[in-house]
């Protein structure tokens, strides 16, 4: 079975210097396809997609630069490797073409062998980076699937009484949730934010629910569970990284829940009859000092009630708008919701916090009901 064969686009007004340049890259094994102007060039980058550009700087509808950026600023085709074939010898055009996003200057009267050997090499250089594009997408996609086998899905766990949206700014989010019974009839929600929306943010993800599986226990508060944790996640997370998050342990034998906020968004109460009210509470993130305070508030949860933890993606302020007006309306949407299933409640609020906005950040809404 034949290799694909690389694809070189050579745009030049003057025909004779198209002829001879396809003609030295037939001669190599390679395809070729020519434009002899601006407009035409650029159509044939959008609808072939060749694997190398060689562009000439001055067309007489365009100047190379100009096209060059624009390639360039086209998600599609900005590691499509350009180089310049130019008659302009002087330093300043070889900057402004490498400052355009040219990987590579030739300059007229070219020499054949010099020319297949920039072509060859930059074809390399394109072809092991797809490569490395390629390798990183599969892992992303499997950081992905790892990440989400590890966050519980109410549909398994129907005694925990939860529901939950989720949804990542990146493949692999910061942010997290995660449900334990530390005893009968107790459980606890936990809503969690590391710092950073890269896949540096996604392995600590991991360290930190170990750590809280490990610590929050029924003969623990809440408030004593996260001082340790927080004395082990500040060995394991990365310089410049740090966790907060929300902690609602409801007992709902009891009717009573114990909530504690790490330098996290306020949580909701929203009881079946009255005014849902956010619960606002003082805390360290976890992660970086040695010494931390938390806020434990124990709150009466009657049966119908119901508890909302979120992460600040949720809340985050547009422009003149405090983030305390946004969850003052968050609260008043929850009210709205409370006759619809816990589930529709939690997909309503997401949608209508984001009917006329995208996300900048991950999201979680988790609701609880006891």
């Amino acid at each position: 079975m034949m290799a694909e064969v690389p694809v070189v686009l050579v745009v030049d007004d003057d025909r004779s210097t198209v002829r001879l340049l396809q003609s030295m890259l037939h001669r190599e094994g390679y395809r070729t396809l020519a434009a002899f102007d601006g407009a035409s060039g650029q159509a044939a980058v959008h609808d072939h997609q060749p694997d190398l550009v060689l562009l000439d700087v001055h067309l007489p509808d365009a100047n190379g630069i100009d096209i060059c950026r624009a390639l360039k600023s086209d998600a599609r085709l900005s590691h499509t490797p350009i180089l310049f074939v130019s008659a302009e010898e002087d330093v300043q055009s070889k900057v402004a073409g490498l400052d355009a996003g040219a990987v590579d200057y030739v300059t007229k009267p070219f020499h054949r062998a010099e020319v297949v050997a920039r072509v060859r090499t930059h074809l390399r250089l394109s072809r092991a980076l797809r490569a490395v594009v390629e390798l990183q997408a599969v892992r992303v996609a499997q950081l992905a699937s790892a990440q989400q086998a590890i966050l519980p899905q109410p549909d398994r766990w129907p005694e925990a009484r939860f529901a939950v949206e989720y949804r990542p700014l990146h493949e692999a989010g910061g942010d997290f949730y995660d449900v334990l019974q530390p005893g009968e009839g107790v459980m606890d929600y936990l809503v969690a934010d590391i710092s950073g929306h890269d896949l540096g943010s996604a392995l600590p993800t991991a360290a930190l629910k170990a750590l809280l599986h490990q610590n929050c226990s029924i003969t623990e508060s809440p408030e004593q569970g996260l001082r340790t944790v927080n004395t082990v996640l500040r060995t394991v997370l990365p310089d410049g990284h740090f966790a907060t998050l929300v902690y609602a342990r409801l007992n709902r034998l009891s009717g009573r829940a114990l909530l504690v906020s790490a330098g996290h968004t306020p949580a909701i109460h929203a009881p079946r009859t009255g005014q849902a009210t956010s619960i606002d509470q003082v805390g360290d993130v976890i992660g970086v000092f040695e010494t931390v305070t938390f806020e434990q508030r124990d709150i009466a949860v009657a049966r119908g009630d119901r508890l909302y933890l979120f992460s600040d993606g949720l809340v985050q302020p547009e422009p003149g708008v405090t983030q305390d007006h946004v969850v003052a309306w968050l609260c008043s949407l929850c009210d709205a919701c409370r006759d619809l299933p816990l589930a529709d409640a939690v997909r309503h609020v997401v949608a209508a916090r984001f009917a006329e906005s995208t996300p900048q950040d991950d999201v979680v809404l988790m609701g609880v009901e006891r």
